[in-house]
């Protein structure tokens, strides 16, 4: 039987770890939902549709609760720019732009399975945000990702932001209040 080995920070070279960073980088993405950091995904393209993956938990499980349906004025905001520049990328929710696609639920929430799909219909902001990142092809090399058993020789990295030490600043580059989150590989 495979098993599975965690490495510890520290365990990879910085080098090791920089290189991992850049490849990863420019398909994840930090979810906004009412000015608060909810949460991860990872830009995908399967065929021609883009979105957004990420956990079930994490459309879900925020307060406030996402808005998808029709006519409303909810929004997803993104953290796509690099490192230290301040900005606001907002994806409409109520106006056909977004549309939530429910993969998996978990049923026993430690386990999993876990998976949501935030799919941006084509539009001036899937435009925008495909002019500033990638989107990861599901669809390239596809059979042999499912084939895929995971062990000791495969290296696995979960990456996303957290909101552990945030900054807020007031009045900052044109924004009244301005939040600054960091992503990392774990």
């Amino acid at each position: 039987m495979e098993r599975t080995v965690p490495l510890k920070r520290g365990e990879l070279s910085q080098a090791l770890v920089n290189s991992i960073s850049e490849a990863v980088y420019p398909f994840v993405v930090g979810l906004i939902h009412a000015d608060d950091l909810v949460g991860s995904g990872t830009l995908i393209r399967i065929g021609e549709r883009r979105g957004i993956l990420t956990a079930y938990h994490v459309i879900h499980s925020v307060s406030p609760k996402f808005d998808f349906r029709a006519g409303s004025t909810d929004k997803l905001g993104l953290l796509m720019l690099p490192r230290e520049q301040v900005h606001r990328f907002e994806v409409p929710l109520g106006v056909g732009v977004a549309t939530l696609i429910d993969i998996a639920k978990p049923t026993v929430e430690e386990f999993g399975p876990d998976l949501a799909f935030v799919e941006i219909k084509p539009s001036e902001h899937l435009d925008q945000l495909h002019a500033s990142r990638a989107f990861f092809n599901l669809g390239f090399y596809r059979e042999a990702g499912l084939n895929l058993r995971l062990s000791e020789r495969h290296g696995m990295v979960i990456t996303g932001f957290h909101h552990e030490d945030h900054t807020t600043e007031e009045n900052k580059d044109g924004f009244s209040v301005v939040k600054g989150f960091r992503g990392s590989l774990v």
